[in-house]
C-alpha cells in the first residue's frame, strides 16, 4: 500500500464523505480514516441491536441524560435507526450532489407524505408545568402547493387571497420588495412580519413558520426564514406533490456510505475501526517541507498526507499543536451551542392522524380511495407542535414506516426532537432535563402507550463551531463544521460545507505545486457523468 496521500480525511460523517467522493473523482489520492467501525459518524444509521450497543458505549458528557430499553426486538436487524434523521429538499445542494456524483444510483428515496401542524391550546400556556401539559391532538395538514389551498372548501375567499399573496411574495425575488423596505431583515421577527404585512391569522402563521420554514420559534429574523420558505415552495413539484424526500434505510447514514463507496471506486483507501496512536499536523514553519502523519493501530507503516480534513473530535489525538505558541486555544474553541432533547420510538402501528375538521382553515377536504374507504395514514410524515410558551422551541416528530425500508412491515419509527428551553439549558442548572418526561407527553398525544415496543430518549448539545477554516498553526489542516439539528437543513449544510472544503483542498494543492499542476484544470466539483436515464433521476 502507498504510504503517502494527497489528502487525509478523518471521520466518515456526511460532510467528509461528500468531500472524499469529490476529491477522489478529481484525481486526488485520498486516505479516509474513521476510528469507528461504522460509516456516518454523527449521522450514522444502526440496526436496533447495534443502536442499543451504541447508546451503552456513549458517556454522559456526549449524550447527557439517557433513558432506553436494552432488549433487542425480534428482527432487530431489519430496523435502520438514524442518529440524524433528515428531510432532503427536492431542490438544493444535497440533491444536486447526489445526482451529479452518481450516488443517487446507489440509494432509494420516497416523497415525504405530509407535514401536520398541531393546533395550540392557549389555555395551557404558561400556567401549566411541563409535566402537567397535555399537547393538542388536532392536526392540520400543511399545504404543499397552491392547489392544496384552492382544493379546500373550508378556507374563506379572503383568507385564501391573503395566503396566496404571501406565497407568491415568498416564491419571488423578495429582497428588493417594498414590503421589506425600511425593515431590518436580520432583526424583524417573522411572526410580527406575517401579522403586520399580510394580516395572517395564528393558524396560517403557524403553518408558514413551523411547517414551511421549519422554524424553532416565531421570533427568528425574517430574511433567512423567507429564504427557507422560497426553497420550500420551489422544491414542491420537482418529484411530486411534496418539497421533501426521505432516504431509504435510515437516510444520511446510508447516503454517507454511498459517497464513501464512490470514493473507494475512484481509488480512495479506507481504514475503519482502528485507534489513532499518533497524529502530527505540520505547523506553519514546517508546512513547506513536512507532511502530516498518522500512526494507526495494527497498521505497521506511518501514513502521510499533504492536506488533512478533520472534525474537531479528532484533534485530541494531535500531539504537536498542544503547546504551540500561536494555537490560541483554537483546538478547544467552540460555542456553547444549544442542548436538544431527542427520542427514538418504535411502534406497532401508525400514529393517529385525525380526520380533518370543517373548522380547520388550512386542511383540504378529506380524500377517499376509489372504493369509498378512508385514505390510508401517511407512512412518512412530520408532526410539528408549535412552542407552547415563550422561550420554548417547537417539538417535531417524524414518522417513518415500512415504505422507507427502515423497519419491518407493520412497524413505525418515530423520531422526536426539540430544543431545550433556555431555563433548562443552562450549564449551572442542578437538575438536568429528563428527555423522556419532556417529549413523552407529545408522543402520548398521537399514539397509545401500548403501541410502543421500544424507546430511547437522550439529550445532546448541538455545538456550533466557527466556520470551516484552517487551524492557524496548521495551515494545511481544514476543519469540518458541526451540522445543525434541523432535519431540513442538515443535509444541505453538509453538501455546502463539502463544496467549500473541496475548493480549499484544490487551492492548497495548487499552491503547493506552484500553480503547475493538473489541479489547475479542475473547473467543477463533479465531472460530467455518463448519462443514465433522466438528469433528475433519484
Amino acid at each position: 500500500m502507498d504510504t503517502h496521500f494527497d489528502v487525509l480525511i478523518l471521520g466518515t460523517g456526511t460532510t467528509q464523505a461528500i468531500t472524499a467522493a469529490a476529491l477522489s473523482k478529481a484525481g486526488f489520492k485520498v486516505l479516509h480514516v474513521d476510528i469507528n467501525s461504522y460509516y456516518g459518524g454523527a449521522e450514522a444509521t444502526f440496526a436496533q441491536d447495534e443502536f442499543i450497543d451504541w447508546v451503552k458505549a456513549q458517556n454522559s458528557s456526549s449524550l447527557g441524560s439517557t433513558t432506553t430499553n436494552e432488549t433487542p426486538l425480534p428482527f432487530a436487524r431489519s430496523y435502520s435507526l438514524s442518529l440524524a434523521p433528515s428531510l432532503i429538499p427536492s431542490s438544493g445542494p444535497l440533491i444536486d450532489a447526489l445526482i451529479n456524483s452518481g450516488v443517487s444510483r446507489y440509494g432509494k428515496f420516497k416523497l415525504l407524505d405530509a407535514i401536520f401542524i398541531a393546533r395550540s391550546q392557549a389555555s395551557q400556556h404558561d400556567s401549566v408545568s411541563h409535566s402537567e401539559f397535555t399537547p393538542p391532538t388536532q392536526l392540520l395538514r400543511a399545504p404543499n402547493t397552491k392547489e392544496d389551498i384552492f382544493r379546500s372548501r373550508e378556507i374563506s375567499l379572503i383568507d385564501k387571497r391573503k395566503l396566496m399573496r404571501f406565497l407568491q411574495f415568498a416564491a419571488g425575488e423578495f429582497e428588493g420588495s417594498a414590503l421589506l423596505r425600511g425593515l431590518d431583515g436580520q432583526r424583524t421577527q417573522i411572526g410580527v412580519f406575517l401579522s403586520e404585512q399580510f394580516s395572517l391569522k395564528e393558524t396560517a402563521r403557524d403553518a408558514i413558520i413551523y411547517a414551511l420554514a421549519c422554524c424553532e420559534k416565531d421570533n427568528e429574523p425574517v430574511l433567512p426564514v423567507l429564504s427557507r420558505i422560497r426553497k420550500y415552495i420551489r422544491s414542491s413539484g420537482r418529484y411530486g406533490n411534496s418539497p421533501f424526500l426521505v432516504g431509504h434505510y435510515g437516510g444520511l447514514g446510508e447516503l454517507s456510505q454511498g459517497f464513501c463507496r464512490t470514493s473507494a471506486v475512484n481509488g480512495s483507501v479506507y481504514i475503519l475501526g482502528r485507534n489513532i496512536n499518533a497524529l502530527c499536523l505540520p505547523t506553519t514553519s514546517e508546512s513547506e517541507s513536512k507532511p502530516a502523519s498518522i500512526e494507526l493501530q495494527d497498521v505497521p507503516d506511518v501514513l502521510t498526507a499533504d492536506i488533512v480534513i478533520t472534525d474537531r473530535t479528532y484533534l485530541s489525538h494531535v500531539g504537536n499543536l498542544e503547546h504551540h505558541e500561536n494555537n490560541s486555544g483554537v483546538i478547544a474553541e467552540q460555542s456553547e451551542g444549544t442542548s436538544c432533547a431527542y427520542g427514538i420510538v418504535i411502534l406497532n402501528q401508525s400514529v393517529s392522524f385525525p380526520q380533518p375538521s370543517s373548522s380547520d382553515p388550512l386542511t383540504p377536504a378529506p380524500e377517499t380511495e376509489a372504493d369509498g374507504t378512508a385514505e390510508e395514514p401517511p407512512a412518512s410524515a412530520v408532526i410539528v407542535f408549535p412552542p407552547r410558551a415563550a422561550g420554548e422551541g417547537a417539538v417535531r416528530i417524524l414518522q417513518m414506516g415500512d415504505e422507507t425500508l427502515s423497519c419491518p412491515a407493520g412497524k413505525y419509527i418515530l423520531y422526536a426532537c426539540s430544543q431545550i428551553p433556555g431555563s433548562m439549558n443552562s450549564a449551572s442548572n442542578s437538575e438536568p432535563l429528563n428527555p423522556q418526561a419532556y417529549l413523552m407527553p407529545y408522543i402520548k398525544s398521537i399514539t397509545a402507550l401500548e403501541n410502543i415496543e421500544f424507546s430511547c430518549f437522550y439529550t445532546k448539545r448541538d455545538t456550533s463551531f466557527t466556520e470551516t477554516n484552517q487551524i492557524p498553526p496548521a495551515p494545511r489542516t481544514l476543519l469540518v463544521s458541526s451540522l445543525p439539528s434541523s432535519w431540513s437543513e442538515i443535509g444541505d449544510t453538509a453538501a455546502r460545507d463539502a463544496e467549500e472544503l473541496f475548493w480549499k483542498a484544490v487551492n492548497l494543492k495548487r499552491e503547493m505545486a506552484g500553480g503547475n499542476a493538473e489541479d489547475d484544470q479542475i473547473e467543477s466539483m463533479w465531472p460530467p457523468l455518463e448519462r443514465v436515464g433522466d438528469d433528475d433521476e433519484w
